[in-house]
């Protein structure tokens, strides 16, 4: 059985407590280390879209055929 150096082993995300400019924050190092994950955009109105960790994005209004931006499903999203 190998052993295997602090070094070697893959990173981890972490993060910790800020405060800049008078405003408490959150970082989080070593984003690359998360798995991908969506976060939604949130409206008022009939407005929706989503946007990937790895930097795709889609946006629309009602229906899939009203999309600001290319259509694209969560696989093809995360692909991209």
């Amino acid at each position: 059985m190998r052993c295997m150096t602090e070094s070697a082993l893959p990173p981890r995300a972490s993060g910790g407590l800020l405060t800049r400019d008078e405003a408490a924050c959150y970082r989080v190092d070593s984003t690359h280390a998360l798995d991908p994950f969506f976060v939604p955009l949130v409206s008022a109105g009939d407005g929706w879209g989503f946007v990937s960790s790895t930097g795709a994005l889609t946006a629309g209004r009602r229906t899939a055929e009203q999309a600001l931006f290319p259509y694209r499903t969560d696989d093809q999203l995360l692909d991209s």
